[in-house]
């Protein structure tokens, strides 16, 4: 039976098709070895813009 590498979540079987249709769990399409969320989990976020820090929010 094949499973994720990283979270152990079942890839095959009856139990994927359980995780597929409770959680939406299926291989990576990037990773055959990973399921969808763990791929999701390593894409790298672009950082959150700062915000300025300026005297249009200081109080007086």
């Amino acid at each position: 039976m094949k499973n994720c590498q990283k979270c152990k979540v079942p890839l095959e079987g009856w139990r994927f098709k359980l995780a597929h249709a409770l959680f939406g769990i299926m291989p990576s399409t990037k990773e055959p070895d990973c399921c969808n969320k763990c791929e999701a989990k390593d894409v790298p976020q672009a950082p959150a813009p700062s915000e300025q820090s300026g005297d249009a929010g200081a109080a007086n």
